[in-house]
C-alpha cells in the first residue's frame, strides 16, 4: 500500500525488520515499492531460539499455540510460558529497544509529520507511544489484527500479571494514539470501547495489477480448493460430511494449498475423501492466484474459536471476490466477511454448525451457472483504493 501512498504525492519512509524469521517473503518486494525509502534495522529473533529449543519449523511456531495441551513436550511448554510472561506483548519486543532510539532521531532528522506503526507484531507500536512521548509527531496505529481477543491470546499460559501488562499497554496505545486504524467494523467498534476516540477502517484489499494471469486449463471435474494454512480451529466437519454425501452425485476435486494440520487430515480422511483430495503444499503468491481464477468454488473458513470472528475478514476475500471464482463462506456468526460478500451474487455464507445448509449451499454454487462478479464492485477493494483512503487520514492529521 506503501507505493500508492507515494504515487499520491506523500513522502514514505518504511523501516522494517533486517534479519526477521518469516515463514514467507516476497523477494520482489524492493522493486515493488518504487518511490519509498526503505529502511532495514537488525532484529535480534526470540522465535529462533524458540525454533531451536524444540525443534518446530519457522511456519508451525504460531501453530503450536493450537495444539492439544496434552501433545506438548516439556520443552515447549516451557518455552510458551517464557514467551508469555517474559516478552511482553510478544517476541518481537527485542527490537522495540533496539529501535526506539533510531526512530525518535529518524523522526526529528528528516521531519517526520506522520508515524504509522503497523501491528502484529504489536510490541511494534510501543515505539508510537515512545515517539509520541519524545517528539511531536502525529501517530497513527494500525491494527491487522486484534491484540488481547486474537484467538490464540487465551490459549498463552500467562499469570494474571501477564495479562493485566496486556491490557495496560493495550489501552493505552488506545488512548495516546491521534488515530486508530483495522481492517473491519467490529474491531473498529471494540478498539472505540477500548478508549480509542477515533477509529477509521482501512481493509487490506487486494493488488489489482497481479490479476493479469491466465486461468489453469480447465477441468471436467469441479474444482473446489482450499487456499492458506488450514489448521484445527477452522476444521468444518460438517462440510467434509456434505461433500462425502455428494461425490456420488457430483464430480469434485477438493485442492488445499498451504499448510494443513493432522487434525485436518484426518477429518478428511474418515469422511472417506483422501481420493477426492489433494494436498498441494506451499506454493508461489503466482501460482495461488492461478489457482483461485480457475477454481470452481473456493472456501473460506473464519477462524470458529476466536471471541470476535465476527470482525475477522481474511485478507484473502478479496484476491477471492477478484478472481471471479464462486466463495463459499463458513462462519460460526454473521460478520463483516460475509456482509461484505452480500453484495455479490457468486458468494454464500452459512453456518459452520448447519449441514443442511452447507449441503444445499454446495450444489446451489456449483450448480448456478449464471452467477457472476462485479467487477466495478470489487475494485473499490483495489488497495490503490484503500491508500487513497489512508491518505485523506493522513492528510486530516496534518
Amino acid at each position: 500500500m506503501s507505493k500508492y501512498l507515494a504515487q499520491s504525492g506523500l513522502d514514505v519512509h518504511v523501516l522494517a525488520p533486517k534479519n526477521a524469521d518469516y515463514p514467507s517473503t516476497n523477494p520482489n518486494v524492493q522493486e515493488e515499492v518504487e518511490n519509498v525509502t526503505l529502511l532495514r534495522e537488525n532484529i535480534w529473533e526470540v522465535r529462533r531460539i524458540f525454533n531451536k529449543s524444540t525443534k518446530t519449523k519457522e511456519a508451525e511456531t504460531d501453530g503450536i499455540f493450537f495444539k492439544d495441551k496434552k501433545n506438548l513436550s516439556l520443552k515447549e511448554k516451557f518455552s510458551l510460558w517464557v514467551r508469555g510472561n517474559i516478552f511482553i506483548p510478544d517476541a518481537r519486543v527485542p527490537w522495540y529497544f533496539q529501535i526506539r532510539g533510531f526512530v525518535k532521531n529518524y523522526i526529528k532528522k528528516h521531519e517526520i509529520d506522520v508515524l504509522i506503526t503497523t501491528g502484529p507484531p504489536h510490541s511494534i507500536h510501543l515505539n508510537g507511544l515512545y515517539a509520541k512521548k519524545k517528539t511531536d509527531v502525529k501517530w497513527i496505529a494500525d491494527f491487522r489484527d486484534p491484540w488481547t481477543t486474537i484467538e490464540y491470546h487465551d490459549k498463552m499460559p500467562m499469570t494474571a500479571f501477564a495479562r493485566n501488562k496486556h491490557q495496560q499497554l493495550e489501552g493505552k496505545v488506545m488512548k495516546v494514539a491521534d488515530r486508530v486504524i483495522t481492517v473491519s467494523p467490529s474491531w473498529a467498534e471494540e478498539f472505540q470501547n477500548l478508549g480509542a476516540e477515533k477509529v477509521d477502517v482501512v481493509y487490506n484489499g487486494y493488488e489489482e495489477s497481479v490479476f493479469d494471469i491466465k486461468a489453469l486449463s480447465k477441468n471436467e471435474k469441479i474444482q473446489i480448493a482450499h487456499l492458506g494454512t488450514l489448521r484445527a480451529d477452522r476444521n468444518p466437519e460438517n462440510l467434509w460430511k456434505a461433500l462425502h454425501s455428494l461425490k456420488d452425485s457430483i464430480a469434485f476435486e477438493l485442492n488445499l494449498y498451504g499448510e494443513v494440520s493432522q487434525d485436518v487430515r484426518s477429518s478428511i480422511e474418515n469422511n472417506n475423501l483422501t481420493n477426492f483430495t489433494t494436498y498441494k503444499g506451499q506454493v508461489s503468491h503466482q501460482e495461488a492466484l492461478k489457482a483461485m481464477v480457475s477454481s470452481d468454488l473456493l472456501l473460506l473458513l473464519v477462524n470458529q474459536d476466536e471471541k470476535n470472528s465476527k470482525g475477522r475478514i481474511p485478507a484473502k476475500i478479496f484476491e477471492y471476490l477478484r478472481s471471479g471464482s464462486k466463495i463459499l463462506i463458513l462462519e460460526n456468526q454473521e460478520g463483516d466477511a460475509s456482509k461484505i460478500t452480500q453484495k455479490f451474487t457468486n458468494t454464500r455464507s452459512v453456518n459452520y454448525n448447519n449441514y443442511e445448509q452447507i449441503l444445499e449451499a454446495v450444489q446451489s454454487l456449483v450448480n448456478n451457472k449464471d452467477s457472476f462478479t462485479d467487477l466495478d464492485q470489487v475494485k473499490t477493494y483495489s488497495r490503490e483504493n484503500q491508500a487513497s483512503n489512508l491518505s485523506k487520514i493522513i492528510h486530516e492529521l496534518v
